[in-house]
């Protein structure tokens, strides 16, 4: 099972997914840990956690994700990697994978039934950014799914599945450029999450 840490109407669980664990997926979990703990008590509470879908348990971050989660006050140091089971995506509200073919072993792993919370980071994304509203009273992750739902009806026939670029093996600008994805692609997930008005958290990107 992941170890989700509680942020904070009902508690939602969401888990961020990658192929080892070891860097797309805790940026995103640890980005989003600490975004939703800024929002302040008011935001409902969500179980955020991460997995891979071939990781070893137990091992650290990538030397290079700590280094850019520090630049951004995030403390990933004791941060530890763990295994995607069948028990954490049935558990989960929703399933974030940084690429299509973790959302394919997803689906593979836990049956068609997750085809339908599971969805990667970019167009989850692009789908809240085009809901109309949001920012509104409610807030969590039905709010979230909701607002995800209309914009994907709204904006039609787009891209979809669309993948994060993985930093692995690369230099660490490579991975900060990783990082200012995550962040700008989580705008929106706070915004609705946390029931903040739309845009006031645009000026912590970049």
């Amino acid at each position: 099972m992941v170890d989700a840490g509680a942020v904070g109407s009902r508690t939602g669980r969401l888990v961020f997914v990658c192929h080892a664990n070891h860097c797309r997926s805790p940026m995103m979990e640890l980005l989003l840990r600490a975004a939703l703990e800024a929002a302040g008590p008011s935001a409902p509470p969500v179980l955020v956690g991460s997995a891979g879908t071939y990781a070893h348990p137990g091992v650290p971050a990538h030397p290079s994700v700590v280094q850019v989660l520090a630049e951004r006050g995030v403390d990933a140091s004791l941060w530890r990697s763990t295994a995607l089971d069948v028990a954490t995506v049935r558990a989960a509200d929703l399933v974030v994978t940084a690429a299509a073919e973790q959302r394919r072993d997803v689906v593979a792993l836990a049956g068609p039934e997750a085809a339908a919370k599971t969805f990667t980071l970019l167009d989850l994304a692009a789908w809240l950014e085009a809901a109309p509203g949001g920012g509104g009273p409610e807030r969590g992750v039905d709010a979230l799914l909701a607002r995800a739902a209309a914009g994907r009806e709204r904006s039609g026939p787009v891209a979809y599945e669309r993948d994060l670029p993985d930093p692995m093996g690369r230099s660490v600008r490579q991975f900060r450029l990783c990082r200012r994805r995550v962040e700008a692609a989580l705008v929106p997930f706070v915004e609705t999450l946390a029931g903040v008005s739309p845009g006031a958290t645009r000026g912590r990107r970049g």
